[in-house]
């Protein structure tokens, strides 16, 4: 491939080094050649927003949107009243069992917030009855302003009624809502 010459803006003579910054002949700033700039900032700009995409499908997945904003939600007319207690125990005595009978599903529960997202994303909740420190939690996602609103308001630790569907069941994730009300 060959090298793409310039001209001195000021003599005319062929610049033969694309390093160079001067004329060797009259010594006359010479501007470097925009595409190998171009290149670079292309190159940012792609890493900029291939890392945005992977942020994005990592804090909001399962189709909730960006806090705050309106997502379309698929309410159904009704919930299945379930106990944390029974989902947990399902899911650890059979996680497939437990997909086959939990996933896409509309559920209602009450609980105990455990983890409020310091961006308004995602809320973990407890079964309320569980001691342990350690004890299981789902993972519901917040969907739209009202939720986040009423959340704010909110402090770990709040027993709180979620209604939503399930759109995640794993052994070793747990559980994954979609919110679609909560009290």
């Amino acid at each position: 491939m060959a090298i793409k010459q310039r001209a001195c803006p000021a003599c005319g003579t062929e610049i033969r080094d694309p390093k160079t910054d001067k004329c060797p002949f009259c010594g006359e700033g010479v501007k470097r050649p925009l595409h190998k700039g171009l290149w670079v900032m292309i190159g940012i700009s792609t890493l900029v927003l291939v890392g945005g995409i992977i942020l994005h499908g990592t804090v909001f997945p399962h189709g909730a949107t960006e806090p705050g904003g309106e997502g379309a939600v698929d309410e159904p007319e009704s919930y299945t009243a379930v106990e944390l207690q029974t989902l947990f125990q399902e899911l650890d005595g059979n996680a497939d069992r437990a997909k086959e009978l939990y996933q896409d599903q509309y559920v209602q529960f009450e609980g105990q917030i455990v983890i409020l997202d310091g961006d308004g994303a995602y809320i973990r909740v407890k079964d309320g009855n569980a001691d342990a420190w350690n004890a299981p939690t789902i993972l519901c996602y917040v969907t739209n302003r009202e939720q986040r609103g009423f959340l704010e308001l909110a402090s770990k630790g709040d027993r709180i009624t979620v209604r939503g569907r399930i759109t995640g069941v794993g052994q070793v994730r747990g559980y994954t809502l979609k919110i679609y009300e909560i009290e």
